[in-house]
């Protein structure tokens, strides 16, 4: 019995390593296409969790403010900032007389483009002059993850004024608006700033 001992040819090892170097190729071109897929889809529901967080925290604190106002007192010399004061103004109470109480409990609502955050905190804890509160940190309604990029605008428009002389600091000023967020922001994932995406809401003051 005569045993084949030709073994492989160099033309057939080339073929091999050949083939083998194409599935090879295959397979991390669908490999790496599957991490872009699912890095995109992460960092899209990232974003997805930050949007809602900020809607609703701006939604509740729209509505526990009840008969409120709503002012732009932002610096012309200084485009990057946009701030609002809002302001409860007065409530309705059957035991007292006039069955009015006057609150005056007023909220600073701010868009700092040089720190990248929304702010949202108490009036008396923001410094006009300097255009920031006290303590940034415990006012900031964005994740310090994300950053607002310059560019990004805040705004509204007026529905209704009030009609009404009841309360001083209430004649004449916006009683009812659409609020507008017009946000380009990128997320720090991992170490690095992610591509900016552009964020368009409006809210109803």
């Amino acid at each position: 019995m005569i045993k084949n001992t030709k073994g492989i040819t160099l033309f057939e090892l080339l073929i091999t390593i050949s083939l083998a170097s194409v599935v090879l190729m295959t397979l991390m071109s669908v490999l790496s296409t599957t991490l872009v897929t699912r890095n995109e889809l992460d960092y899209s529901n990232r974003l997805s969790q930050e949007n809602f967080e900020l809607i609703n925290t701006l939604n509740q604190k729209f509505l526990s403010l009840g008969y409120s106002s709503i002012v732009d007192i932002s610096p012309e010399e200084n485009p990057n900032h946009y701030i609002f004061v809002l302001t409860n103004e007065y409530d309705f109470d059957d035991t007292v007389p006039g069955g009015i109480i006057y609150i005056d409990d007023r909220y600073i609502l701010h868009l700092d483009l040089t720190s990248g955050g929304l702010y949202l905190g108490p009036y008396d804890s923001f410094n006009q002059a300097l255009f920031t509160f006290d303590v940034p940190s415990q006012y900031r309604i964005t994740s310090s993850r994300l950053t607002i990029l310059e560019g990004s605008s805040m705004g509204f428009e007026c529905l209704r004024l009030f009609s009404s002389a009841l309360h001083d600091n209430i004649f004449g000023t916006c009683s009812n608006a659409f609020v507008e967020l017009n946000f380009t922001f990128t997320y720090e994932f991992r170490g690095a700033n992610l591509s900016p995406r552009d964020y368009y809401t409006t809210l109803f003051f």
